[in-house]
């Protein structure tokens, strides 16, 4: 073999090396990218399965009429007839009881208190999730941020009276995972700045009050 064809050879070997090389990269990025695409959409579904059931659940759609009407009444869930309620009722429902030895919580106040503890319980499920990555937060907060400034600012109620947001932050602090709630906040206040919006009334923080 002359010299020329050696070196022909060398030069061809090293295309083919070259390009089976480049053809492992494009193989491992496009396995790559549909891997991440897969995991958007695992996190998507998730995030579905949160929506669906805050959505379905009794007593989490009674925990958010609560926090978005100063006076109404309603079927109670499991069929337990009507409950009615005023903001009073809601301020007497946020007595914290250790702090009130013997008292008395009538039967709306009581139903209320359980309605906002299984809210308090689902949200700090969907802190937990937002914070190892289940689901993602921008989607998760542009759905669920209402509510978390209804719970922390209690607008509907500070008519009836104006430490209504202290209440419920030391209700928060008393019976839910603060930590995990104030989170949540400090996030969708994050992610209204980034869009260049003044964070709302929420950004108190229940360890702040």
């Amino acid at each position: 073999m002359t010299a020329d064809l050696a070196w022909l050879k060398d030069v061809l070997d090293g295309l083919l090396a070259l390009s089976g090389f480049t053809l492992a990269v494009i193989a491992f990025y496009k396995g790559l990218l549909e891997w991440r695409v897969a995991q958007r959409w695992k996190r998507a579904e998730r995030l579905d399965s949160f929506i669906e059931g805050f959505e379905k659940d009794e007593m989490l759609r009674l925990a958010c009429q609560i926090l978005d009407w100063t006076v109404r009444s309603v079927d109670a869930p499991g069929g337990q007839g009507k409950v009615s309620w005023t903001s009073g009722d809601v301020l007497l429902a946020l007595r914290v009881h250790y702090e009130h030895p013997g008292v008395q919580y009538d039967p709306p106040q009581a139903l209320i208190r359980d309605a906002l503890d299984r809210l308090l319980t689902f949200l700090g499920r969907l802190e937990s999730a937002v914070t190892t990555g289940l689901v993602d937060a921008d989607p998760t907060l542009a759905y669920f941020g209402y509510w978390l400034e209804r719970l922390q600012s209690m607008d509907m109620h500070t008519n009836h009276d104006p430490a209504a947001p202290a209440a419920m932050r030391h209700y928060v602090a008393a019976y839910g995972d603060a930590r995990a709630i104030d989170r949540l906040i400090e996030l969708a206040d994050a992610k209204q700045r980034a869009q260049g919006e003044r964070p709302g009334a929420a950004s108190r923080a229940i360890n702040g009050a």
